[in-house]
C-alpha cells in the first residue's frame, strides 16, 4: 500500500489526497502495461488515526484511502518496485490480515474491507 504525507506547497497550501495518491503510486511502484488514470484511482475513507507514529515525529495522521481499479488482471511479476517502494506484494484481502501489516494500514482495512472490494 503506498502512502505518504500530504505535501506542502510554497503558498501554505496542501497538495490535494488524491493528487498525493497518484504521485504515491509513480514514485513506489510500477505495473507493466498499466497506466493509472485519475479516474481509476477511487475514494474510500478519510480517518484520523491515533497512534500512528512517523520519523517526522507525529503520533497521529489523517489517513485518505483509495482504491485503484485496473482494467485487466496483474500477477505479482507485473509489479516493479521503483525509487521510495519497498517489497510489493499482491494480497487478497483476507490474505493481507494474516500478514504482519502496519497500525494504520490493518486500521484500513479492517474499517473498510466492503468498499476495498468494489
Amino acid at each position: 500500500m503506498p502512502s505518504s504525507h500530504v505535501d506542502a506547497r510554497e503558498d501554505g497550501s496542501a497538495e490535494r489526497p488524491e493528487v498525493a495518491a497518484a504521485r504515491e503510486l509513480a514514485e513506489e511502484i510500477r505495473i507493466r502495461d498499466v497506466s493509472i488514470t485519475a479516474g481509476q484511482i477511487l475514494p474510500v475513507a478519510t480517518d484520523d488515526i491515533v497512534g500512528d507514529s512517523c520519523r517526522l515525529g507525529s503520533d497521529a495522521h489523517q489517513w485518505h484511502s483509495f482504491l485503484v481499479v485496473l482494467d485487466t488482471q496483474i500477477e505479482p511479476e507485473d509489479v516493479t518496485v521503483i525509487a521510495e517502494g519497498y517489497r510489493p506484494e499482491l494480497l487478497t484481502l483476507e490474505k493481507a490480515l494474516t500478514e504482519n501489516l502496519t497500525f494504520p494500514v490493518r486500521y484500513v482495512i479492517e474499517r473498510h474491507a466492503d468498499s476495498l472490494t468494489r
